[in-house]
């Protein structure tokens, strides 16, 4: 038997967890039209989801500079609610560290594909 590789799909787990801040995202966008919160909380977070779908369809399409940018806006736009709101919640925190994690792994994204760039 020949000794297999296992390797990790970078752009994948970038998806998914940026698939799942998404998703919980979109539930506080419905609790907060729900809850008639504030004008400026709701486009902020409106916002914010926006720019996560397109950090999310970057990096399903593999295309590392615009997940880098999108990915360092998304975890701008979080933090920026997150102290403006004092929403520090259950689901805030841990989508920050993801949002956080996906910056780091876009980086890291972005710098193999310029390596793999000029060694070719």
């Amino acid at each position: 038997m020949k000794n297999s590789k296992v390797t990790f799909d970078l752009y994948l787990v970038c998806a998914a967890l940026f698939g799942w801040i998404l998703f919980t995202w979109g539930f506080y966008v419905l609790l907060s039209l729900e809850s008639n919160s504030g004008i400026e909380t709701l486009a902020l977070a409106s916002l914010f989801l926006l720019v996560v779908g397109v950090a999310f369809t970057a990096s399903a399409a593999r295309k590392p500079v615009l997940l880098v940018i999108s990915s360092v806006v998304s975890c701008t736009l979080l933090t920026a609610f997150m102290l403006a709101g004092n929403s520090w919640g259950i689901w805030t925190v841990p989508n920050a560290a993801l949002s956080f994690f996906c910056v780091l792994l876009s980086v890291y994204l972005q710098t193999q594909s310029k390596t793999v760039f000029l060694n070719s």
